[in-house]
C-alpha cells in the first residue's frame, strides 16, 4: 500500500491505485492468494472470520470517501484555525509516543509483556551506539544520510557483540507480512451479508476513523509546513489520504494517515518536493516485495534507535524556545501561556486520543486568548478637566469646565465589547465612574460587538440613568457596518439616537453643553448664547468710555447658516469677535462640502488675530453653523488704531495676547492628558 505524506495530482494517484489493483488481481488469479484465504477460512473462525474482515474493509473504504468528501467541501481548509501551541503539543506527543513505543526494543526485551529483569546490555548499547552515530554524523560530512550511517553502525556492533560474545542483542526485525490483494472470498460473500450487515454502527465507526485520519493528516501537515517554511494545500490532501483507503480497502489493508515521522524523516533527509513522498512510497513497495528478507536480520534495537533519533529531531523548535525563555524569565505572561498549552497539548497526546488531545488545546488556547483579550479591553480614560472638545469658549466658561469638567468621564475601550468584556467595564463604570454627570465610551478602537455586550451596554445605559448620569458613545454614527450590527442587536431600543456620536469630539461637546446649561443661570446661559462687544475679553480692563471709542473700530457682519466667512487661502486682513451664533474652523475634504473640524468658535470669543498680525492668507475654512452675528476689524482700522490710539491700541494687544496665552494653557493640558 503506498502511503502519502503530500497531496499530488490526482492523476497520478488514480494511476497508482489502478496499478495496485491490477498487481493484486494478477495475483490473486496466479494462485499465491488462495492458500493464504483458505487458511484464514479454515483457521476456526468461520463465517464470523469473514463477516468481521468485510466489515473492516467496508469501514476502511467508508472513511475513505469520507475524507475525500472533506476535501471536496473544503472543510481543510479549517487547519489554519489551529493555535500554533497546539501544533507544537501535537508533534512533541507524537515524538514521545515514537520514542516510548520504542523502549522495549531498545532494553532488548522480546515482547511488551516482557520482564524488565531481561534487559539486555547489549541491545541498550546498540540502540545508543545508533542515536549517537545519526545525531554526529552530519558533522562528519560523510556521503550517506545519517540514518544510513546510523543503520550500518548499529548493525556492525551488534554483529561484533554477537562474534565476541556468542549471543545476539536481542530480537530482530523478522520477516515482513505478505502482500495479500484483495481476497476474493470477501468480495464473494458481499452480496448475501449485505442486509445482516449493522450499517449504523459502520457509519459511526467510519466517520470517527475518517475524523482522527482527517485531524492527524492536517496537523502533520501543519506541523511540516512550519519546519519547511512552506504550506501545504490541506483540501488536496484530505482528498489523496481519500482515495489511498479506498484503495487500501479493496486490498484488504487498513487505513491510513499521515506519518508525521516519516514525513519529517523524509524531509530531514533532503526532500524537497511532493515527488520524494511518491518515491518513498514506491521504495516501500519494492521493499515489501523484493528485498523484505534482508531487512529481517535487522536487530529491533537498531531501529528503534533509528525511530527514538527521528522522535528527537521531531521535538518543535518553536516549544522549546518557548520554554527557555520562560525559564530565562522573558516575557512571563504570554510565554508562560504557550507553555500551558504545549504541555497540556503533549501530555493529553499521551494519555487521550489525539482527536480529543487537539480539542481540548484548541479550548484551552481560545480560553486562555479570551482572558488575554478581555484583559486590555479599556485602553485609558480621562475627564473633561484635562481634555476638553474642539470648541472655544470664552474665558468664563473654559474656567466654569476646569471646575465642573470633572463630571465628564471618557473611557477609551480597544478590542472587542462581548461576553468577556462587557460585564467587566460595566463593573468598572459602576464602581469607578458612578459620580459622573456624564461618562463617554470611546468605541475608536472596537473591532467587533456581539448580542451579550450590546445587552450589557444597554443595561449599564439603564443603571446610570437611575443615577442621574447619561451615557454616550462615541465613533458609532456613520460607520455603515457598526451601526447595522448595534441594530440588529437591539442598542438602539435601550439607548437614544441623541446619544451616539460620530467622534469623541461631538460627544464632549454635548456633554460640555448639557453639562454648563444644566449648572447656569437663566440670565447666564442667555449672556452665553448673545454677547456684547463690551463684554468680550477683547475689551476687558477698559472704561466705558474707552470701549465706546474702541467699538468704534469695528464694523458689524451679520452670516447665514452654511455660509462661509472665509476659507483656506483668502487674505487674511480682518480680526473677528463672535457675538451671536457658531461658526466651525476647519480644513476641506476633497470632494465634498463639509469640512474637517479644527474648532468651533461660540459667543464672545476673538478668532482670525494670527492672519491679521502676520499678514499670511487664511490656513483653514471658516463655516457659520447657524446664523451668526460678528463684529470685524479691518487691516485698514487696525493702523488707524495704532496712530490714533496709541494706548488703546496696547490695551486690546494687551488683551488678545492674554486671550491666546489662554488658549495655548487649554492646549497643552489637553497634549499632555494625550500624552499620559
Amino acid at each position: 500500500v503506498i502511503l502519502r505524506e503530500s497531496g499530488e495530482l490526482s492523476a497520478i494517484i488514480l494511476l497508482v491505485v489502478s496499478l495496485a489493483g491490477i498487481f493484486a488481481y494478477s495475483l490473486s488469479t496466479l494462485g499465491v492468494i488462495d492458500p493464504v484465504t483458505n487458511a484464514i477460512v479454515n483457521s476456526g473462525l468461520g463465517e464470523y472470520g469473514v463477516l468481521s474482515l468485510l466489515i473492516l474493509m467496508l469501514i476502511v473504504g467508508t472513511s475513505g470517501a469520507l475524507l475525500m468528501l472533506a476535501g471536496v467541501l473544503r472543510w481543510g481548509s479549517f487547519i489554519k484555525f489551529i493555535p500554533r501551541p497546539v501544533s507544537a503539543g501535537f508533534v512533541n506527543g507524537i515524538a514521545l509516543l515514537v520514542a516510548y513505543s520504542q523502549m522495549g526494543a531498545a532494553l532488548g526485551l522480546a515482547g511488551k509483556s516482557s520482564p524488565l529483569a531481561q534487559t539486555q546490555p547489549g541491545a541498550i548499547a546498540v540502540c545508543l551506539i545508533t542515536v549517537l552515530t545519526c545525531i554526529y554524523a552530519p558533522r562528519l560530512r560523510l556521503p550517506i544520510p545519517p540514518v544510513f550511517a546510523g543503520l550500518a553502525a548499529g548493525v556492525g556492533l551488534h554483529l561484533l557483540i554477537e562474534r565476541l560474545f556468542g549471543t545476539g542483542v536481542g530480537p530482530l526485525l523478522g520477516s515482513l507480512p505478505s502482500f495479500w490483494g484483495m481476497p476474493e472470498w470477501v468480495a464473494a460473500d458481499l452480496p448475501a451479508s449485505i442486509g445482516t450487515l449493522p450499517w449504523g454502527q459502520m457509519l459511526a465507526a467510519a466517520v470517527l476513523l475518517s475524523v482522527m485520519a482527517a485531524v492527524q493528516t492536517l496537523m502533520s501537515g501543519a506541523a511540516l509546513d512550519a519546519i519547511s517554511h512552506s504550506r501545504h494545500d490541506s483540501n488536496r490532501e484530505l482528498i489523496a489520504f481519500g482515495l489511498g483507503n479506498i484503495a487500501s480497502s479493496l486490498l484488504g489493508g487498513v487505513a491510513s494517515s499521515a506519518n508525521l515521522g516519516r514525513a519529517m524523516a523524509n524531509f530531514r533527509g533532503g526532500a524537497s518536493s511532493r515527488r520524494a513522498a511518491f518515491l518513498n512510497g514506491l521504495i516501500m513497495l519494492f521493499i515489501l516485495i523484493v528485498i523484505s528478507p534482508w531487512i529481517s536480520f535487522i536487530p529491533l534495537a537498531v531501529m528503534a534507535g533509528i525511530l527514538i533519533h527521528s522522535s528527537i529531531v521531531m521535538i518543535d523548535q518553536w516549544s522549546v524556545q518557548q520554554f527557555r525563555r520562560w525559564f530565562q524569565g522573558h516575557e512571563r505572561g504570554e510565554v508562560l501561556e504557550n507553555v500551558v498549552v504545549v504541555s497540556v497539548m503533549t501530555l493529553g497526546m499521551l494519555w487521550m486520543n489525539p482527536v480529543i488531545a487537539v480539542g481540548v488545546g484548541v479550548i484551552l488556547t481560545m480560553g486562555l486568548f479570551l482572558k488575554r483579550f478581555s484583559r486590555s479591553f479599556v485602553r485609558s480614560s480621562y475627564t473633561c478637566e484635562s481634555k476638553r472638545s474642539l470648541k472655544i469658549r470664552s474665558a468664563a466658561l473654559e474656567a466654569r469646565l476646569e471646575t465642573e469638567g470633572q463630571r465628564i468621564h471618557v473611557i477609551v475601550l480597544e478590542g472587542a465589547v462581548f461576553f468577556g468584556t462587557a460585564d467587566r467595564l460595566r463593573s468598572r463604570v459602576e464602581s469607578h465612574h458612578h459620580k459622573a454627570a456624564f461618562v463617554i465610551l470611546d468605541c475608536r478602537r472596537v473591532r467587533d460587538w456581539d448580542a451579550t455586550g450590546v445587552q450589557i451596554i444597554g443595561q449599564m445605559h439603564r443603571a446610570l440613568g437611575l443615577q442621574g448620569c447619561q451615557l454616550l458613545l462615541s465613533h458609532i454614527s456613520g460607520r455603515k457596518r457598526v451601526e447595522q450590527a448595534l441594530r440588529a442587536y437591539g442598542l438602539y431600543e435601550t439607548l437614544p439616537a441623541e446619544h451616539l456620536f460620530p467622534d469623541t469630539d461631538r460627544a464632549l461637546e454635548y456633554a460640555e453643553d448639557l453639562l454648563l446649561a444644566n449648572s447656569a443661570s437663566d440670565d447666564e446661559a442667555l449672556a452665553w448664547h448673545h454677547t456684547q462687544l463690551n463684554n468680550t475679553l477683547l475689551l476687558a480692563g477698559l472704561s466705558q468710555a474707552d470701549q465706546g471709542v474702541l467699538s468704534n473700530y469695528f464694523e458689524t457682519l451679520s452670516i447665514k447658516a452654511k455660509e462661509a466667512l472665509f476659507r483656506m487661502g483668502d487674505s487674511g486682513d480682518q480680526l473677528f469677535v463672535l457675538l451671536e451664533g457658531e461658526i466651525s474652523l476647519g480644513l476641506p475634504i476633497d470632494g465634498q462640502a463639509a469640512i474637517r473640524r479644527l474648532a468651533t468658535i461660540t459667543p464672545g470669543v476673538v478668532f482670525g488675530e494670527m492672519a491679521l498680525l502676520d499678514a499670511q492668507p487664511r490656513s483653514a475654512h471658516a463655516i457659520a453653523d447657524q446664523p451668526s452675528v460678528l463684529k470685524a476689524l479691518s487691516r485698514s482700522n487696525f493702523e488707524k488704531l495704532r496712530g490714533e490710539q496709541p494706548s488703546l491700541f496696547a490695551k486690546m494687544m494687551q488683551n488678545i495676547a492674554h486671550e491666546m496665552s489662554l488658549r495655548l494653557r487649554v492646549t497643552n493640558q489637553q497634549l499632555r492628558a494625550l500624552e499620559g
